[in-house]
């Protein structure tokens, strides 16, 4: 699967497999707040999902088999939407953390856990069950530009664009 964002807020997702278009997303929030980071959420994570698993049907257990489902998309605004791939459809909206732009956001490997750095200088830990701020700390003096997230999962690591 391959996600394109283009500057009027439109999400395209196309099969590469297939080659043909498989979602076309335009929600009313990309057109006020462009995309500006994507992330894809670990495989199994239930981020998105509500309530207890259910069991799905063959041909939803077939669609969702060996693929992401959920993509973290950072906004310019400083919102973070979560889109469901397989749902096609926006599954959560997380606002109130930060004030600007989104540069980066990053889903922690093991246990879910949905990271973001923004312009307003601040690193988020966001519970995406609750759309609520789990923590947030100030990263630096300027603007936060980028995470990741070491290897073994025990540390964050943030980076600005000054030398």
């Amino acid at each position: 699967t391959l996600f394109r964002s283009s500057a009027d807020g439109r999400i395209c997702v196309w099969d590469t497999h297939g080659g043909g278009l498989r979602h076309e997303y335009v929600p009313s929030a990309h057109l006020s707040a462009t995309c500006t980071c994507l992330s894809w959420a670990p495989g199994g994570s239930r981020g998105a999902q509500e309530g207890p698993q259910r069991k799905k049907r063959k041909s939803e257990a077939t669609q969702a088999d060996g693929q992401y489902d959920l993509l973290a998309i950072g906004t310019a605004v400083g919102s973070i939407l979560l889109y469901s791939v397989v749902k096609g459809d926006l599954q959560r909206k997380l606002v109130g953390g930060h004030e600007s732009k989104v540069n980066g956001v990053r889903w922690h490997q093991d246990n879910g856990c949905l990271y973001s750095c923004s312009d307003d200088k601040h690193i988020i830990e966001w519970d995406t069950q609750t759309c609520k701020v789990k923590c947030k700390w100030k990263g630096d003096n300027s603007s936060v530009s980028c995470l990741c997230i070491s290897p073994d999962g025990k540390m964050l690591l943030s980076a600005d664009r000054k030398s």
